[in-house]
């Protein structure tokens, strides 16, 4: 089904070209129009002697001629030329009463001749025309032209079996080639890693769908030019073949040349920036290893300017091939562009904002890949940054997506920041009551932290007081750490270490919060 939706897309496109290209063609040929008879182009008429155009002066000449041939009464050798009207004018006559045409001044000023010689070479050349049109048509002629096109038409036949065998070759070896194709690269990148096996399966087969598709109709569209031009009733249709294909090919010559200064500029363009940006991911490479250091410029920044500068990079280039592109001047063009452009400025507000907030946060360094941060009430290790957004990993084992512009609107804390420089302080409210006296409950406090796992011995904990209750003395425990990354297990240990010591020492934590620890008598 979809080899045959393929092919029926192929040959439609194929068909609205030709069917488009007659009235282009037509409209090419406008200071000449060849005069045209049994499909064979005899001369070229290139002036216009009355309120006729030029094409329909060279029609009316045609059908003359083709009107004299018919006539058996008129011989090729009573095609003559006659004077005309004016001395600067002279006519082409068959016999006594036909006028074939008119043969002007300005007609032999063009060719550089003499009217009189002008005049005669046009009525040699009506004569063999009217020759070559009766011979055309006798039974001799007819029956060698049928022996030539059932040859034709063999060699077309022997053309779809050879394409019908090539096909079946291609088929067989359609699963082992995109293996091989794997091992090609673009820009330096393995075409594995764009497409899958899958797509490029179906890429190798409709490439060889195309090509052979392609030479079937090219095969067809010769043999119905030089088959139709055997005969003299279809061979007006083969010269429109003909002229067609001579029209296509000439106007994509005269594009091709028309466009190779641009096209050798855009190249040399796409050169220079394509080692611009070698050289450019060569040196922020290296800053990134910290072999070229410079003042102020941390390693982590690397990757971020690199892509900045890339894409200004890429901005320049495209501004200065973009007026070199061929078509980028016409009208339909360049409101397509328009269009596109905006477009893409009023669906993409929220994605340079992020944008811009990932440049700044890279820039300010607030937290680095592994970190263990809180942002917006979310706690958890730094797992991917991009240049949209953030994606975390909370103590439970949840990802979270936070778009780059929202964590520039909120605090955030980095929990490693301090362990890498010293060590993080972990924090906790403790409430006893007054009977217990502060020398003891920060001894008990103390010796609850040091003996929680992953608590650093030096620098020590230490506690302050840190408010006056109505029914309780608020203290504050502060322990070191190296490890934020376990804070709940050493929350959890730190809590359970500090009620088993208000046990041990007589003291029920277990009563109404705003009663709070009491020592029990």
């Amino acid at each position: 089904m979809a080899f045959r939706k393929f092919i029926f897309i192929l040959l439609t496109a194929i068909t609205v070209c030709f069917a488009v290209a007659p009235a282009a063609f037509a409209g090419e040929i406008a200071e000449s129009s060849p005069v045209v008879v049994d499909g064979t182009e005899i001369f070229f008429v290139k002036v216009r002697i009355t309120s006729d155009s030029i094409g329909e002066r060279a029609r009316l000449i045609a059908d003359k001629i083709v009107n004299a041939a018919k006539d058996p009464k008129i011989s090729v050798d009573d095609i003559k030329v006659a004077p005309g009207s004016s001395a600067r004018v002279l006519e082409i006559v068959a016999g006594d009463d036909m006028r074939i045409a008119e043969i002007t001044a300005a007609d032999s000023n063009i060719e550089g001749i003499t009217l009189d010689e002008h005049a005669e070479n046009i009525a040699e050349i009506i004569r063999r025309s009217v020759a070559d049109y009766r011979e055309a048509r006798r039974v001799r002629h007819l029956v060698v032209q049928s022996v030539k096109a059932f040859l034709y038409t063999c060699a077309l036949v022997l053309v779809f079996a050879v394409l019908r065998r090539i096909s079946a070759a291609y088929k067989r070896y359609e699963d082992r080639m995109p293996d091989g194709l794997k091992k090609f690269r673009i820009l330096h990148v393995p075409v594995a890693r764009l497409v899958s096996a899958g797509m490029l399966r179906r890429i190798y087969e409709y490439f060889g769908i195309s090509i052979i598709v392609l030479s079937g109709f090219a095969a067809t569209y010769c043999y119905a030019f030089f088959t139709l031009g055997l005969f003299p009733w279809t061979a007006e249709w083969s010269y429109l073949l003909g002229s067609y294909a001579v029209f296509v090919f000439e106007r994509a010559g005269t594009m091709a040349l028309g466009v190779l200064p641009n096209i050798l500029t855009i190249l040399a363009i796409l050169f220079a920036s394509g080692l611009l940006l070698r050289f450019n991911k060569f040196i922020f490479d290296q800053l990134k290893r910290g072999k070229i250091k410079i003042a102020g410029f941390y390693p982590d920044w690397a990757d971020t300017t690199r892509r900045i500068f890339k894409v200004f990079v890429v901005a320049f280039t495209v501004i200065i091939v973009y007026p070199r592109i061929p078509g980028a001047q016409s009208a339909v063009f360049q409101g397509v562009s328009v269009l596109l452009g905006i477009v893409i400025s009023i669906g993409s507000t929220t994605v340079i904002s992020n944008l811009m907030a990932g440049v700044a946060i890279t820039y300010t360094r607030s937290f680095h890949l592994g970190d263990r941060v809180e942002i917006g009430g979310n706690v958890g290790d730094i797992v991917e940054k991009s240049a949209l957004s953030i994606r975390m990993r909370t103590v439970k084992n949840e990802i979270v997506t936070i778009p780059n512009s929202s964590i520039l609107s909120q605090p955030v804390v980095n929990f490693n920041s301090p362990s890498k420089e010293g060590a993080l302080i972990l924090h906790l409210p403790v409430s006893i009551g007054y009977d217990v006296k502060c020398q003891r409950a920060v001894e008990l406090l103390t010796e609850a932290a040091e003996m929680t796992p992953d608590i650093l011995s030096e620098p020590r904990p230490y506690v302050l007081f840190a408010e006056m209750g109505d029914y309780a003395f608020v203290y504050e425990l502060n322990a070191f750490t190296r490890h934020p990354e376990k804070m709940p297990f050493i929350y959890s240990e730190l809590n359970k270490n500090i009620v088993e010591s208000l046990k041990r020492e007589g003291i029920d934590p277990n009563v109404p919060k705003q009663v709070v620890a009491k020592k029990v008598k």
